[in-house]
């Protein structure tokens, strides 16, 4: 493949994937995924991580078989992700794959198309991440590897600003800090394909735009949302009738009242 560049042992980056083989005008299918897309709100509980915003905004496809008559059409059975913060009501909000052409189209693209260690790739599960200005991000991290097929790799299409990823690699004496290796700046249309050896080995990350190392901004010059499609390989499935009891456990959890802390006793002198 013509602009694949070796980012680690089984981890590539391809530029400008979705002009050269998708044959998309990149600005049109970033406008098409900004406004037809099933966002969900930051304020929903279901998708805060430890009751705190996240610093982006998201949206979840699952491939579906049979008729999809809309967006508003619930999902009889969901490939579930367990990404760190997970809660089952999240899942409520997962649309069929189909109800966002442009991309369905990138997802069945690459099942007809890419090889990854010699065997075509299978695609069930999309997370759409807007990333809204410079601040928004998301820290280190490897992916949860509870519900990814194994061996298989995660794919990510940026669309709309220009960002970095950092990848790098924990810390040898305190596993909370990452020491950074390398950054990787991702263009409109550029395809990043994450090994799953890479992501044992490192860390990756979407840097705040004050923390990049390699682009070069020109002052006074506003930064614009960034788009990530990322696919992957999921082998864990829950029905319907599971996702709903959890939700109701959920919600009677959160009718608790909380238990008071323990106030520590001041010793008297």
């Amino acid at each position: 493949m013509a602009n694949c560049q070796l980012v680690f042992e089984d981890s590539f980056l391809v530029k400008r994937f979705a002009q050269n083989y998708l044959n998309c005008d990149t600005d049109i299918m970033y406008s098409a995924i900004k406004m037809s897309a099933p966002w969900t709100e930051p304020s929903n509980p279901d998708l805060k991580l430890r009751g705190h915003e996240l610093a982006r905004q998201k949206f979840f496809l699952n491939k579906s078989e049979g008729l999809i008559l809309s967006s508003d059409t619930p999902l009889s059975q969901f490939y579930k992700y367990s990404y760190p913060g997970f809660q089952y009501g999240s899942l409520l909000s997962y649309r069929a794959l189909q109800t966002v052409p442009l991309v369905h189209y990138f997802n069945a693209s690459l099942e007809e198309h890419l090889l990854f260690n010699g065997a075509q790739v299978t695609l069930n599960h999309v997370i759409g991440t807007m990333y809204r200005g410079e601040a928004d991000n998301i820290s280190y991290h490897s992916d949860s590897l509870t519900d990814i097929t194994p061996d298989t790799p995660i794919i990510s299409l940026s669309l709309g600003e220009t960002r970095e990823m950092h990848l790098g690699r924990v810390h040898p004496k305190d596993r909370k800090k990452t020491i950074f290796e390398k950054a990787v700046v991702l263009e409109p249309g550029d395809m990043f394909i994450l090994g799953p050896r890479t992501n044992v080995l490192h860390r990756h990350a979407i840097a705040t735009v004050k923390d990049e190392r390699v682009i070069k901004r020109v002052p006074g010059v506003p930064i614009g949302p960034r788009i990530s499609l990322v696919s992957r390989n999921i082998q864990t499935i829950v029905s319907l009738d599971t996702v709903q009891q959890e939700v109701r456990n959920t919600n009677k959890r959160r009718l608790q009242p909380k238990k008071p802390k323990n106030k520590k006793k001041v010793k008297k002198i």
